[in-house]
Parts: structure tokens; C-alpha cells; sequence
């Protein structure tokens, strides 16, 4: 997605620029802001949903044969309308909406018809969604199916989704930390501006003072990660992603990306794969090796930010990347992921690729 230039759709070989002129994305209502797309969300039906803000249908979705629809909230939006989008394992989307809270959409069983449609608005209050802040920064879904939220004032969790659409009868449950005699609400005064789940389904909290890590239940701080005791390039932690089969924890800074490894892997699905040389030194020119993969499968090489750098195909369980782009340009110095689909079908991290740089 883009703030302007609308969304950007890679399959294959094939990339696609969506916007106004050829799909159901809508331009601005401020002029000469072009189309906006600030928040993506891709289904396991292969559905697209993203945030299209400033325009009168806010919520759009792109069906997997290739038609549009567009949804509005049966309350008012502030002009932003909306910017992250979540999927959850029971069919709802998750919306965060600045200045307004969090918003929670079933689209029913006649989707793209708005007929069914359910919508549950979250603002701070007793029956009004009990959130601790009206600003929402970050959502995430834990092993248990729980929506953790990120506020401008600590943490929130969503436990009755079986209540969900029910009037007032679902509030945001604001843990408690217990510590000594002490007790505090979760992360008090704390922006959350990012959050993940690892392997063990404990919780990774990105703040303005650093990250965050949290028992599965919330009720334990277990570690607290700034500038001034790890690795982190900077105290205002924007983004987290977690390497499910290593447990290496991601965080990006204004400053730049750094690590950690966490004991806490995601079980592995039948796919074991070896890459060499690895890490790739400077100067190789030969071919790298990706072996242990199912006979005849694509492999994707991403960056860590998801976006493609390149697609193969394996031959005997052997696939050979030759360190170049989509566009026949050589890869920058870095860390690269190898996608391939285990005996689930699942497309899941394989491995990483270390490219060496001069220095």
C-alpha cells in the first residue's frame, strides 16, 4: 500500500499497480493526494482486504476472482477513516481508526453483499469497549485467538468474540501486572506502537521506550529491551517481526533493524532446507543453493519486509538463485527469506540467506 499511488500487487512474474482508474480503490477526497491504501490484509481465501482513507467506502475488498467491493461503518469516521487492517481466525476484521478507536467487521455469510454485515465499535469506557486510549497503534492475534491491542496508553485484550456483535456485552478486559506488593495496569503511559506473538504465544510489545517482552497471559513483564542494556538501534520500536522457525525477533527503529533470538520457535512442517554457500561473501558470483525442498516447488526470496526479490523452481528438490533481483539487478548486502510451501501446503520461512557486505 502507498499514500498516494495506491496498491502495488506482486503474484509471480506479474506486477499490478491498483488504483482509481482500474479498480475499486477510490482517489482522496483532498485533492491532488492521489489513492491511499494504508492498510493490507490478505486472507486465506486469497481475499485482499485494504484501508482506502478519505473516500466514503473506507473498507475495500478485492475477491480472489478478481472483483471490488467497498464497506462504510454504520457510525461516523474522522476524515482518515481507516489505517491498519487484521484478519482473525473467526471471519472478523480488525480496523484501527485514528482518534476514533478500534473496529471490529464481520462481513456475514453474503460477502461482498453488506446485508449480514456486523460492526462493533471499541472506545475507552465501561460498555462502550473499555479501551484504555482512544488512539489505537497496534493489533495482533494470539494463539488462543485473543486480539491484543497497542493504545496510546498500555495495553488492551479482547477475549469474547463469541459476544462480539452482542450491544455492550464485549469489553476490552486492561490487564494487571503484579510485581511485589504492587500491582499496575499493563504497560501504563506506555504508546505501544507495535505488536507480535512467538512460538510460545508470549507477547512482543514495541514502545517509544523500547520493547517489551510479556508472559502468553500479559501478567509478567519477562524482559525489557532498550538503547541502553541490548543491541536495539533505538528506543522507539516501530515494527516487530518473529522468524517462526528460528525465533529471531526483528525490531525496526528510525535508526534501523536489529535482533534477538528467542528460544521460542514455531513447530516445523515437514520442510528442511540448507542453503550454500551461506552467508554469501562478497565478490561470489556462482549460484546459490537452496536444497531440501519438495520436488518441483517455487521458492520465494524475500526481503524481511515481505516484499519479493526473486521466485525459483525446484528441480530434484534443489533450487539455484543467482543472487539477482526480479529485474536482473544484484541484491544489496543484507538478510534474505527463503518462502517455500511445506507437506501442510502452507507457504512458511524456510531458512535465511546472509548476503555479506564489504565492511
Amino acid at each position: 500500500g502507498s499514500l498516494g499511488d495506491g496498491l502495488v500487487w506482486k503474484r509471480e512474474n506479474q506486477t499490478t499497480v491498483f488504483d482509481a482508474r482500474n479498480s475499486g480503490l477510490a482517489n482522496s477526497s483532498t485533492p491532488q493526494e492521489g489513492c491511499w491504501v494504508s492498510g493490507l490484509w490478505v486472507s486465506p481465501k486469497n481475499e485482499v482486504w485494504a484501508s482506502n482513507p478519505k473516500t466514503t467506502l473506507p473498507l475495500k475488498l478485492r475477491l480472489s476472482n478478481g472483483n471490488w467491493a467497498g464497506f462504510r461503518p454504520p457510525f461516523s469516521l474522522p476524515q482518515q477513516g481507516f489505517n491498519r487492517v487484521m484478519g482473525d481466525d473467526a471471519g472478523n476484521i480488525w480496523l484501527t481508526a485514528p482518534g476514533l478507536g478500534l473496529v471490529a467487521y464481520h462481513p456475514g455469510n453474503s460477502s461482498p453483499s453488506a446485508s449480514d454485515d456486523r460492526w462493533k465499535l471499541f472506545q475507552p469506557g465501561s460498555g462502550q469497549g473499555n479501551l484504555p486510549h482512544l488512539d489505537v497503534y497496534s493489533m495482533v492475534a494470539d494463539k488462543d485467538g485473543s486480539i491484543w491491542v497497542g493504545t496510546g496508553d498500555g495495553l488492551a485484550l479482547i477475549v469474547c468474540n463469541d459476544q462480539l456483535y452482542q450491544g455492550n456485552a464485549c469489553d476490552a478486559i486492561i490487564p494487571v501486572v503484579q510485581q511485589g506488593r504492587f500491582s499496575g495496569r499493563l504497560l501504563q503511559q506506555e504508546t505501544v506502537l507495535s505488536l507480535a506473538v512467538d512460538g510460545a504465544n508470549r507477547k512482543w510489545a514495541g514502545t517509544r521506550n523500547g520493547a517489551y517482552l510479556l508472559s502468553p497471559d500479559g501478567k509478567q513483564v519477562l524482559a525489557h529491551f532498550t538503547v541502553q542494556n541490548s543491541p536495539l538501534l533505538n528506543n522507539e520500536v516501530l515494527q516487530i517481526g518473529i522468524l517462526p522457525q528460528t525465533g529471531e525477533v526483528f525490531f525496526a527503529t528510525p535508526a534501523g533493524l536489529s535482533s534477538y533470538r528467542s528460544q521460542a520457535t514455531e513447530a516445523s512442517a515437514s520442510v528442511s532446507v540448507d542453503v550454500f554457500p551461506n552467508p554469501v561473501l562478497p565478490g561470489f558470483s556462482g549460484l546459490i543453493g537452496i536444497r531440501g525442498l519438495p520436488e518441483n516447488a517455487w521458492v520465494k526470496i524475500t526481503e524481511l519486509n515481505g516484499r519479493l526479490v526473486a521466485q525459483v523452481r525446484s528441480l530434484g528438490g534443489q533450487a539455484t538463485w543467482d543472487g539477482r533481483d526480479q529485474s536482473g539487478k544484484k541484491v544489496a548486502a543484507g538478510v534474505y527469506l527463503v518462502l517455500a510451501r511445506g507437506t501442510d501446503g502452507r507457504e512458511k520461512i524456510a531458512t535465511k540467506i546472509v548476503k555479506a557486505s564489504n565492511d
